[in-house]
């Protein structure tokens, strides 16, 4: 599924740094995001859709010597095989308020070389990264204290997002936050067999246990510019994804398995943090976030997905962390 998110981007006329997040090469593991097997997302269907993307780039230099690396080779990823937007694109996002966006906390682990606060930016207001929204500036954020990229538990995070000079005035009609589920009296609790959809930008092809940046079928594996859907998906019963052999032992009580019936559609990297939603009524709750998974679109491996109600009160503490800061919260 989503492999580590490929936080790659780096500062133009620098190395490769040691300590920049860079992607796996294999390992199955997913904590990215993309959209394996979906179709395009019906305009305004998905109008609290966020994407945070990186404001540094690859240099030149760091191109021709990628590019000089062996097709298949450890490391390489492929950036001169890649439009501007997708070696951008860093993770989704889901707006829950006015300046408020729900994500994953594996999307805002950075480094000190390069803060998250001041190399991300959140996009808004288009399902189509290579034109219309708007961008804005993350003034501080909020990470869950008991994340931990090995442990995949409590893969949560809250971003505030400030206009600036950047910010280029847009129909506010285009920017419409979700509800969470579980923050009305009447909603009914996800359960077993519930039918529920992920959208997202992330890679689009299936891939094996073993890959980083290619396909199953050997190709260079792509994100899509237009925001994917991918409906129907099922919640499986929690007890028994913990049976499976890629997931035993591995689940915490804030995660969730959610699955198609046929291989080949999946969320996968550069999906990490998305929406996943649930019709009630005339109406789309948001029930989770993208968070791992093993492979993606693979026979019998459903995704995991943080359960977002699981988290209400703790979104509710997070909305209090200062400006300025990246901040665990408990």
């Amino acid at each position: 599924m989503k492999h580590w998110l490929l936080a790659t981007l780096l500062l133009a006329g620098t190395a490769i740094a040691q300590d920049v997040p860079r992607p796996t090469g294999g390992g199955g593991e997913d904590d990215g995001g993309r959209v394996v097997g979906g179709e395009d997302a019906p305009l305004g269907s998905a109008r609290f859709q966020a994407e945070i993307y990186w404001t540094v780039a690859f240099s030149e230099e760091q191109v021709r010597e990628d590019r000089q690396l062996r097709f298949g080779a450890p490391g390489k990823l492929y950036l001169a095989d890649k439009a501007p937007w997708d070696l951008a694109h860093h993770c989704g996002g889901a707006v829950i308020a006015p300046d408020w966006v729900l994500t994953a906390a594996h999307c805002v682990a950075g480094s000190p070389k390069y803060p998250f606060l001041t190399t991300r930016r959140v996009r808004l207001g288009t399902q189509d990264l290579t034109r219309g929204g708007a961008t804005y500036q993350i003034d501080r954020a909020a990470i869950n204290a008991n994340w931990t990229k090995d442990g995949k538990r409590d893969d949560i995070a809250l971003l505030h997002i400030v206009r600036d000079a950047q910010t280029v005035a847009i129909d506010p009609a285009r920017i419409v936050p979700i509800r969470l589920i579980g923050t009305l009296p009447n909603d009914r609790m996800t359960a077993p067999g519930d039918e529920v959809s992920v959208t997202g930008w992330g890679k689009t092809k299936v891939t094996g246990r073993n890959d980083g940046q290619l396909a199953r079928d050997g190709t260079v594996n792509k994100g899509s510019p237009i925001l994917q859907v991918l409906s129907p998906l099922y919640v499986m019963d929690k007890a028994q994804c913990a049976q499976l052999p890629d997931y035993a032992g591995r689940l915490s009580s804030g995660s969730m398995c959610v699955g198609a019936r046929e291989a080949g559609k999946d969320s996968c990297s550069g999906d990490s943090g998305g929406p996943l939603t649930r019709v009630q009524g005339r109406d789309k709750v948001l029930v989770g976030l993208v968070s791992w998974g093993v492979g993606c679109g693979l026979q019998g491996v459903p995704g995991i997905y943080t359960d977002t109600s699981q988290y209400l009160s703790w979104i509710e503490r997070a909305k209090r962390v200062p400006a300025g800061t990246v901040t665990p919260v408990g």
